[in-house]
């Protein structure tokens, strides 16, 4: 367990490195909500309705909160490992190579909660005069749920990139992590302004669990018995999508074509 610790630690650092990704990444952290509560504020705004105004400027804040602690860099890193030919090195190390790679991403987005979130929440808290109207339950729930969506969203991304396996190249992850995301977690639109036939694709697919569940359970959307529900259905789709990394795992170190080294 330490050396995973000190894969977090050693992750942490070099974020704290490039000192120019950092500004720049704080600056898009700003303009990336003030965009998004700007396009909310100027649809609310002709509908005359400031109650659900500010519901979905919290929903923009919870929203880039759990983008920034779900974020992975597993399936670059297996790509680039691959093509570099590292990854035989990586495989033959007495560590669980998911696990570090998880051990990675956490201290990546410790590093991201830290110096790029939590700048913005404390500016737009007072520049918009956030309210969070929830219950201590409803709290420990929401924190629960965020960490099986941690989970949830890690495994969706590893599993994607161990692809690079076979496809021996790493380029696509980005694009097909960040499309699918987008569209079926609720990561930007709230899935209860999707048209019934999507928002019925979306209640099969596990991305929901990761932004809009989470989110819903912070906003006292659901009662306590729903959220249980919900917290099950998380379980359940972890231990779906585990089983599916073991099968893919098995197969991709049998596939396994280096190409550097």
């Amino acid at each position: 367990m330490d050396l995973y610790f000190k894969f977090i630690k050693i992750s942490f650092l070099e974020k704290y490195i490039y000192k120019f990704n950092l500004y720049t990444s704080i600056i898009a952290g700003f303009i990336m909500i003030y965009i998004q509560i700007s396009v909310w504020e100027a649809l609310y705004d002709n509908l005359n309705n400031n109650s659900n105004l500010q519901q979905m400027i919290n929903y923009v804040f919870i929203s880039f909160f759990i983008f920034n602690i779900t974020k992975s860099e597993s399936g670059n890193k297996i790509g680039d490992a691959i093509d570099k030919g590292t990854i035989v090195t990586d495989l033959i190390k007495p560590i669980n190579y998911r696990n570090c790679l998880f051990a990675q991403d956490a201290g990546t987005n410790i590093f991201q909660l830290t110096f790029i979130f939590l700048p913005s929440f404390i500016f737009f808290l007072f520049m918009y005069n956030l309210q969070f109207d929830i219950t201590l339950v409803n709290f420990l729930m929401f924190f629960l749920s965020i960490v099986f969506a941690v989970i949830i969203a890690f495994l969706i991304k590893y599993i994607i990139g161990l692809f690079a396996f076979w496809l021996e190249t790493s380029w696509y992850i980005p694009f097909i992590v960040g499309a699918i995301f987008d569209l079926f977690s609720g990561s930007i639109i709230p899935i209860w302004f999707y048209p019934d036939w999507l928002a019925d694709i979306c209640a099969y697919l596990p991305f929901r669990f990761v932004f809009f569940e989470p989110i819903s359970i912070f906003l006292g959307r659901y009662n306590e018995l729903q959220i249980l529900n919900l917290l099950l259905l998380q379980l359940l789709w972890i231990v779906i999508l585990y089983c599916i990394e073991r099968f893919i795992w098995s197969k991709a170190q049998n596939k396994l074509v280096v190409h550097g080294g």
